[in-house]
């Protein structure tokens, strides 16, 4: 109805689990989708049940995503030749899936099941949250050769 009074409306949809399937009728609220994305099972540690996040990680995730989508949509419709309007659909949990999407590849091509691990395990070495020699905390990744390179570079500086 309301695209027919204005045909260049851009309309944006959230809902917990989409518009169809299984759980569409189902509240959407921040801390059950992310659980139900997969995010909270790989949090935690190994012996302990999943941990979610502090906060409302999803909520700001999915905001971002219609944030994005409404702008794109908004160029698509003002380049267009027509100049007509269109509905985004998001669900909340598709937003943080979507940030885990290398998680699909290592399963297609491994038929690896990652499992809840603390911090950045299995993703580089050395990586976490260490606590220096004068008590303080300091966030080390070591992602690439040239940033492990740095470290060792500096390691044998210290004790040379």
């Amino acid at each position: 109805m309301l695209k027919e009074i204005n045909p260049e409306l851009i309309m944006i949809r959230v809902s917990g689990y989409g518009q169809t399937g299984p759980y569409h009728k189902k509240a959407g609220f921040g801390t059950p989708a992310t659980a139900f994305s997969g995010y909270t099972y790989l949090q935690g540690f190994t012996d302990r049940h999943p941990v979610s996040p502090p906060f409302s990680l999803t909520d700001y995730i999915c905001g971002i995503y219609v944030a994005f989508a409404a702008v794109t949509a908004l160029y698509n419709r003002d380049i267009s030749k027509d100049g007509s309007g269109q509905m985004v659909d998001i669900a909340l949990y598709e937003t943080v899936f979507r940030m885990m999407e290398f998680l699909v590849a290592e399963y297609d091509q491994l038929e690896k099941v990652r499992e809840r691990a603390p911090g950045l395990a299995g993703h580089s070495s050395p990586s976490g949250t260490f606590q220096t020699k004068d008590g303080h905390w300091v966030v080390l990744v070591t992602s690439t050769d040239t940033t492990f390179n740095r470290l060792a570079k500096a390691w044998i500086e210290k004790i040379c």
